[in-house]
């Protein structure tokens, strides 16, 4: 009997749309526009890499795993394929798992509403937090808005009867299309100017006391 062949889409479940290309040391964000049994497909690159070879990863929904992806670009095209896109043809044993969460999550039961801003800040939109951990965060908005590029999240959140003003900047490395809407994940810059959280303290010279994204987080999911 014939070994049965392996469908890397049971593997690849829950995943987000796009593919982060690894190519040397740059990494390029592409869109996923088809699975198949044993391919997938992408938007081509704007820097192809100098062999058909091509190493990569997929994140699932919640960003809590990514798989690897290896395989190869191939002229074997599909009938159903997009111009501009490559299909690689993919090695299921290169399809491994692997945890990024370093930092647990706080889950708000009611979403906050955020001011987002681009980094020149020539661009602004309202979108709503859904979730919020010291290394980054998940936001829904009403438009689309570009991977990789840096903006500035500005919201507050109460807790203890004591208002925390938040000033975030990180980068969406992962989008979700929604029937209305699109929800990304966000990594956090390490500087701390990244990751800037304030309250009022009347004993503080200039009445603001700066607390760590860390600790307000830990407080928030133990409730204390």
């Amino acid at each position: 009997m014939a070994k049965k062949k392996f469908d890397i889409r049971e593997k690849l479940k829950d995943i987000c749309n796009n593919f982060h290309l690894l190519n040397g040391e740059q990494q390029e964000v592409l869109n996923l526009v088809l699975i198949q049994d044993d391919s997938i497909v992408v938007d081509a690159p704007q820097n192809m890499p100098e062999t058909n070879n091509i190493k990569g990863y997929i994140q699932k929904i919640s960003l809590e795993l990514f798989y690897t992806i290896e395989g190869y670009i191939t002229d074997e095209l599909l009938p159903n394929q997009p111009p501009k896109t490559i299909r690689i043809k993919v090695d299921p044993d290169s399809i491994r798992s692997f945890d990024r969460r370093i930092y647990p999550r706080y889950v708000l039961q009611n979403p906050i509403e955020t001011v987002v801003t681009s980094e020149d800040e020539t661009e602004a939109l309202l979108g709503d937090i859904i979730n919020l951990s010291p290394a980054g965060l998940r936001v829904e908005l009403p438009e689309r808005i570009y991977l990789e590029n840096r903006y500035t999240f500005s919201f507050d959140i109460e807790h203890k009867d004591i208002i925390y003003s938040l000033t975030l900047k990180g980068k969406p490395v992962s989008e979700t299309m929604l029937s209305e809407s699109f929800v990304y994940g966000v990594w956090l810059g390490t500087d701390k100017e990244d990751r800037k959280v304030v309250t009022e303290d009347d004993t503080e010279p200039d009445g603001l006391k700066t607390v760590e994204l860390m600790t307000l987080v830990d407080c928030l999911i133990k409730n204390v």
